[in-house]
């Protein structure tokens, strides 16, 4: 059964796809406010979908206040912990990207995004090592439709190749 609630976040969400495809980012901005407004509770999908079009635009400025939105609206999805974590190292804001890395670590040990994010920092201290232990297991929690599987299994390749060239 659909609600008044569902058909307005539906009709939210139109709106500001269809103003972030035409470029209005203003407006879009503002759709995605009205809809934390109106639904503050189911609004963290929202901020992370929002967020998420931004950082693959590399407008990670314009992210992390939507991922740190998404993390106060629903503290328990590590996924925000993550790509907050990412914009803010994309920004060069290491301690800040580390300290957030940490909570998602300390909040959600085992989770495929904790691996994750293990692999990453592995990776910015050339310990190839220790990111193909971690992605080996990022890649076995995550389900075969998570699109960051596909990605860890790129990137574990690249490793494999480094290691072996290390050994050589």
């Amino acid at each position: 059964m659909t609600t008044a609630s569902d058909s307005t976040n539906a009709h939210l969400l139109h709106a500001f796809l269809s103003h972030l495809t035409a470029g209005r980012k203003l407006e879009a901005n503002a759709v995605l406010r009205e809809a934390l407004r109106v639904a503050p509770f189911t609004g963290a999908p929202y901020a992370l979908l929002l967020g998420d079009l931004l950082a693959r635009n590399d407008q990670y400025g314009e992210a992390v206040p939507l991922y740190q939105q998404a993390i106060c609206l629903n503290p328990a999805d590590p996924t925000a912990y993550f790509y907050l974590g990412v914009a803010l190292h994309a920004l060069r804001e290491e301690d800040e990207s580390d300290r957030v890395w940490d909570e998602l670590a300390a909040r959600f040990p085992g989770h495929a995004m904790s691996h994750y994010q293990r692999a990453l920092r592995a990776l910015r201290t050339n310990d190839f090592a220790e990111a193909k232990t971690e992605l080996q297991s990022a890649v076995v929690l995550f389900g075969d439709d998570n699109p960051l599987r596909e990605g860890g299994i790129k990137t574990l390749s690249a490793i494999e190749l480094e290691l072996s060239r290390q050994k050589s």
